[in-house]
Formats: C-alpha cells, structure tokens, sequence
C-alpha cells in the first residue's frame, strides 16, 4: 500500500480513539454518560489504584531499553527477521484471535490459556523484538529518491502494528500473573518499537508509532491497578517528551512535492524548453487528480482549459511577488501556471508547519484555523490545489502528539497519586501538590491538571481533544473495597 492510501484512515483513527480519556478499557470500567453544558458525553474513566512506594534506587526500573543494555545496528534488520522467519506464528488465526481477546479483557477476567503459555514462551519472536529495540538507530531504508514520495511501499507500518500487539498482549499475560519484571521489560521493547517505528521520514509512520506508544501505555494503567505492582513514576518521568519522533517526517512531508517531482526543484529555470514544462504540468495536473477523487469530480474543466484561466492570474502574481516583467512574459504558459501555483503552496505550506515548532497550547487555536483555510484551498480556480490535496493536517498531528503526551503524563500522576497513597495509608491526597513527587502539568493546557476530591473518591479533569474530555474517576483500592462492604 502506497503511503498517502494510509494518511487518511490513520489521521480518522487517531482524531478518534488515541487518548487513553477517550474511550473506555478493559481495566477502567467508565460511567455512564453524562452529557456536559456543551453538549459532549463526558463518561468518567474509573482508575482504582494500587499504593506503591517510590523505587529505591529512583530509576531503577526503566520503560525503554537501559543505556548498557543498547547496542550499535540498525533496529528495522531484527524487526524484518521476525516476518522472515516466524511466517507461521504470524498468520496463526487462532493465535491472533487469542491476543485481540486478551487485550479486549479486565487483567482479572483472563484465564491464561496454552495459547498464552506459548505467547509468553515464544523467544524466537520476543528475542529479536528486544534485539531490535536495543539498537541505537532504526533506518528503514525507504528509497526517498528513486520512487515518488507519495507512492511509496510501507509495509513496515503495517507489520510493526502486529508486533505491537504481541508486545502488549505479552506484557499483559505477565501482569496477569504477577510477573511485573517481565512486563516491564516487554514494555520497554514496546515503547522503543513506537519511537523506530515513528522515527521515520513520512508522517504517517510517526501516527503507527504514535497509536502503539498509546497500545503500551494502556499496559502501564493496567499494572498501576494490580496489587504489588511497582511504582512507575520515574520510569514515565524519563521517557522523552514526545516519545515518537515527528521532525524527520515534518521535514519531509514539507519537501514531499519535490521529492514527488524532482523536476519542480527549479521552477524558474528558463533553459528548459516549452514542451518539458507542457510535460510537467500534465504529470502535476493528472497526480494531483489521482489523489482526491472528490477533487476530480468537482473540476470538470480540462488541463487546456485550467491553464487558460490560470496562466493570466499566475503573470500577475508572479510580476505582483517582484518577477522581472519581461522574464515572466518570455516563460511558457505551463512554466508560468506551475511556478505561481508551487509559490501559493509553499506559502500556505510554510504557514502551516511554522507552528508545529511552538509548544502545543501556543498554536493550538491558530491551527485549526489555518486547518480548516486549507480546506478551503481546493475551491482555488488559478493554482494546482497542492497544498489542500497532500499536505498533512498540522492541527491533527499535533493533536496526536500531545494526546500521546498527556497520556504518558496522566499515567505519570496517577503514580504520584500510588506514591503520596502508599505513605497515608491509601488515602488520597487533597491536592496535587500535596504528593511527594511533582504532578506534571496538562501539555495540552500548560497548566495544572483539574483536581478535586470528595472523600475517598477524586477526579482529575482537562479540556477536551475533539470531543475526547479528560475525565477520570480515581480510587484506592483497599478504601473502595472497604465502602463496598459498607
């Protein structure tokens, strides 16, 4: 599958169903709906939580691969061992079949079958896996420069999602039996498959990565609810912020119409002859219609009749933006429509990706702004619509990023939260800032997480992501316990 046939449904999913607020799991019953003065559902995600102490020494346990245990190598090597040489695990429906129902059950439903006896057994799969996310770097070799950006082959994506899942279904078995070291060290294979998974130079591989970060994520709010389990605050304080790589694939995307089309690097060069730059357009004009059928069905006029009302407008831009006027009235018309409809997007582009570098509670507001101006691109008449037809949404990246940020940070005060529970006897603090370690803000806010508590019973709030409100519920286990039987 060419990459730009995955941006679509994975940008959907991810708008829809990356925050651990945003939907209910196995391990965190929510309540019924309630619908708040906006109008949005609101069900409350109950957290009933474990006391656990701070680890001693403070980092001792860790969620990605220890420095000493890292190696020099390329990670994508060992990942691509595991399709090669375990074809027959891997197309197991029955096996498959066992690891969605464990991910799909509460920790204490699971009745560990001989199919999870092999899954936590299978050392052929789990040891590469873990070789690969020892590795200092992970190239995947994607071949930038000899195929058009947008059609090249991921297969990667998909297979890294299969490995996701065995990683998590694993690491939930051994929390099932109590086995939090072994979990621990799965979960740190996991993360590092999110980070080289994302660590790529097509955005779309930066979502996979980002979705399989939320997979492990979803492990460690199990664990936080098991009796015994450690405590994992230092661990989640030390993951990197954000934990999938996004830069090389910004990069990218950015660039990806000249990578798509080498040719268009140097729109301005008047040694190429008219009939080259005929050719060109044609190429632009029938990809850019290939991209978006929607797109196609509202242009019913044709290239020749594109240009002629294009090529009047671009002179005019072109001469508007400082162009010397002779030298825009010697160029070919095709030369003229390409060169001001390359300008608009690298306009509208830059105006996009500018904010992706500024902290999230920044640009927010800005960005979906400028998201919903970019849709209105593909009315544009004059230019090639570029920009509307294959630039990414920054607005729905960013949103990713931080859902994935916050998770990790939510994950990271529910653990402060077991810490201050486990030195009062399993009550809850009355404030955030009354636990012994620092809560971390809300990145998608900049500021402190809502906080309340009644009684044995608190809940910590933030904004909502696209309709996706942070609501939780939070308990101890022993007082819940101890007000049931009451």
């Amino acid at each position: 599958m060419r990459h730009y046939e995955l941006c679509l449904p994975i940008f959907t999913f991810m708008l829809v169903s990356m925050s651990i607020t945003s939907m209910s799991s196995a391990d965190s019953p929510a309540q019924p709906a309630k619908v708040d003065a906006d109008g949005e559902k609101n069900a409350a995600t109950v957290f009933v939580l474990s006391p656990a102490a701070e680890p001693v020494p403070a980092l001792e346990l860790q969620l990605l691969p220890p420095f000493l245990d890292q190696r020099p190598g390329n990670a994508a090597v060992h990942y691509g061992k595991v399709y090669a040489e375990q074809l027959t695990f891997l197309s197991d429906k029955a096996t498959w079949s066992r690891i969605r129902a464990v991910l799909d059950t509460p920790i204490d439903k699971i009745e560990v079958t001989e199919v999870d006896q092999r899954l936590l057994a299978s050392r052929s799969i789990f040891e590469p896996l873990e070789r690969a996310a020892q590795c200092e770097r992970c190239d995947w070799q994607l071949p930038l420069r000899d195929t058009p950006y947008w059609e090249i082959l991921l297969p990667e994506v998909q297979q890294s999602r299969s490995c996701a899942r065995f990683l998590a279904a694993r690491a939930r078995l051994q929390i099932k039996q109590r086995d939090f070291d072994g979990a621990i060290r799965t979960l740190q294979s996991g993360y590092a498959l999110a980070r080289h998974v994302s660590d790529s130079p097509v955005i779309v591989s930066t979502l996979v990565g980002i979705a399989i970060a939320h997979t492990m994520s979803d492990q460690v709010r199990a664990m936080s609810q098991q009796p015994g389990a450690p405590n994992l605050y230092w661990a989640l304080a030390s993951l990197p912020q954000p934990l999938s790589k996004y830069r090389r694939g910004l990069e990218a995307e950015r660039n990806g119409i000249y990578l798509q089309f080498p040719e268009l690097q140097h729109p301005e060069d008047s040694k190429r002859s008219e009939a080259y730059w005929k050719t060109i357009l044609k190429q632009a004009w029938e990809q850019t219609q290939e991209f978006n059928q929607p797109a196609k069905r509202q242009r019913t006029d044709t290239l020749t009749t594109f240009v002629s009302r294009a090529y009047p407008a671009g002179k005019k831009s072109l001469i508007a933006g400082g162009m010397d006027v002779d030298r825009v009235e010697s160029m070919p018309a095709a030369q003229v429509v390409l060169l001001h409809s390359l300008r608009a997007y690298e306009l509208i582009r830059d105006e996009q990706f500018r904010w992706a570098y500024l902290p999230y509670p920044v640009a927010a507001r800005k960005l979906a702004e400028l998201d919903a101006k970019l849709k209105q691109e593909i009315k544009r008449t004059d230019v090639l619509p570029i920009a509307a037809l294959l630039l990414p949404s920054m607005g729905a990246l960013r949103q990713s990023l931080v859902r994935e940020s916050r998770e990790i940070k939510v994950l990271q005060a529910m653990e402060a939260i077991r810490m201050y529970s486990a030195m009062h006897a399993g009550a809850l603090p009355a404030r955030l800032e009354d636990c012994p370690v620092p809560v971390p803000d809300d990145p998608v806010t900049g500021a402190s997480f809502e906080y309340d508590r009644q009684g044995d019973v608190a809940t910590l709030r933030g904004p909502s992501l696209r309709g996706a409100p942070l609501n939780l519920e939070i308990h101890v286990a022993a007082a819940k316990a101890d007000s049931q039987a009451q």
